[in-house]
């Protein structure tokens, strides 16, 4: 087992980091399913963004504001993304960062998505996919 402790690089402290005297093992991360891909594509006026996950994992979908955001944790999944997706032209998303962190209660990725105004969104999974379209 290694130590490990990661800070929140956004500097918000906002996600809880490994407490300093816990452990968390690195080789559970080898097992954990991949967040493999994103998409972002308009639909007509809404924008739809679709996750593809090698299976599906618990997550969790919340707005911040300050600036506006959309946020998907998917929690005990691998980061397979980009830590950075520049603009989407046309969309509602201006765009979009990854980070990973891990906590006492596992490994959680977070998607944040940096939106024009304060879009409604709904969430659908499909198979493997989590699938968000913002009106």
């Amino acid at each position: 087992e290694t130590e490990m402790s990661l800070k929140d690089p956004s500097g918000s402290g906002a996600v809880a980091a490994v407490p300093q005297n816990q452990k968390f093992d690195l080789n559970k991360l080898q097992n954990l399913p991949a967040l493999q891909n994103l998409t972002v594509q308009r639909a007509g006026t809404a924008t739809v963004v679709t996750f593809d996950r090698e299976k599906p994992v618990p997550f969790k979908v919340f707005r911040m504001v300050n600036p506006s955001r959309i946020v998907v944790d998917f929690k005990d999944a691998k980061n397979s993304l980009k830590p950075d997706y520049p603009r989407f032209a046309g969309t509602k998303i201006s765009r979009i960062e990854t980070r990973a962190y891990a906590g006492a209660d596992g490994m959680l990725v977070r998607v944040i998505m940096y939106v024009d105004g304060v879009p409604n969104y709904t969430s659908d999974k499909k198979g493997n996919q989590l699938v968000l379209q913002l009106n």
